[in-house]
């Protein structure tokens, strides 16, 4: 499961508390104020232990403007014989209160979709449109989600498209965290599933840099890279996957550095081996 976690660790100050029967003052202790950082790129690739899935390594670039919002996403795709190179780029834009409103994505030069996002006046997100442009200047549809929010916190996600009918319904917990994912694919006008799954989901207790990058929910729950990636606070150290055929988890160890962001994400395999290594380089913020 290929994703990459990043968060910024909040500053915080200690004071030591003074007792009402001794004369003596005490001197509160301060911790030191760690650094802002901002995550700047990031590298994946694959070990030997993963056999094939090592053919292909990724790079990301991330850029921002002068407010902090991302505005520009740059994936550089790596074979390891070089026939296979590619780079794509994704370009964010907001509306007048900073929602993402649209995402146009280019390979090379060549722009080859746009992602829409609604909003209800109340500025929560409502649906999601992806098209391409073809030779005639038309648009064609080629995914559309409809965005429930419920009452209890919860948030459904409903797709149909070629006779299908998918329906996502994700559980949050009380520090922000996505922790379950229950997904239900069935064919239009057939009320058996074809095929059901729950995600679950732990975390540590560092902030997520990507989800203080995009901000609250908002297109991030139709993120091609699974969903934890930016909705969640904190980063995930165990993902469980279950549907007909089993059980699959995958469990991911994170080093730190002495300001308290990653800067090393390892994937392990049922085996215990490290599968996948992410390494993440920032820049520091005023």
């Amino acid at each position: 499961m290929k994703f990459f976690n990043y968060f910024i660790l909040a500053s915080a100050l200690l004071a030591a508390a003074c007792s009402s029967e001794s004369s003596e003052s005490v001197t509160p202790e301060i911790q030191p104020v760690a650094k802002k950082l901002r995550l700047v790129s990031l590298a994946e690739k694959s070990t030997e232990k993963a056999g094939n899935k090592d053919y292909y390594s990724y790079e990301y670039i991330f850029k921002y403007n002068t407010t902090g919002l991302l505005t520009e996403k740059v994936t550089k795709v790596i074979s390891k014989d070089g026939k296979d190179d590619a780079e794509f780029t994704d370009k964010y834009i907001y509306n007048f209160v900073n929602k993402l409103e649209k995402i146009n994505s280019y390979k090379g030069k060549e722009m080859t979709y746009v992602e829409e996002f609604i909003y209800s006046k109340k500025s929560s997100l409502e649906g999601y449109r992806k098209y391409y442009t073809n030779k005639q200047g038309k648009k064609v549809y080629s995914d559309s989600v409809e965005v429930t929010h419920k009452a209890n916190g919860q948030v459904e996600l409903k797709r149909q498209s070629n006779g299908y009918r998918r329906v996502s319904t994700i559980i949050f917990d009380q520090h922000g965290n996505l922790t379950r994912k229950d997904f239900i694919k069935t064919k239009v006008g057939d009320p058996q599933p074809e095929y059901t799954v729950t995600d679950e989901y732990t975390y540590d207790d560092k902030i997520s840099p990507l989800r203080m990058i995009m901000g609250p929910p908002t297109a991030n729950y139709i993120a091609d890279s699974p969903e934890y990636t930016f909705l969640s606070y904190n980063n995930v150290t165990m993902a469980k996957s279950t549907d007909s055929e089993g059980v699959t988890t995958d469990n991911y160890k994170f080093t730190y550095n002495e300001y308290g962001y990653p800067i090393k994400r390892e994937e392990l395999g049922n085996d215990g081996e490290v599968h996948r290594v992410v390494t993440f380089t920032y820049e520091e913020v005023e």
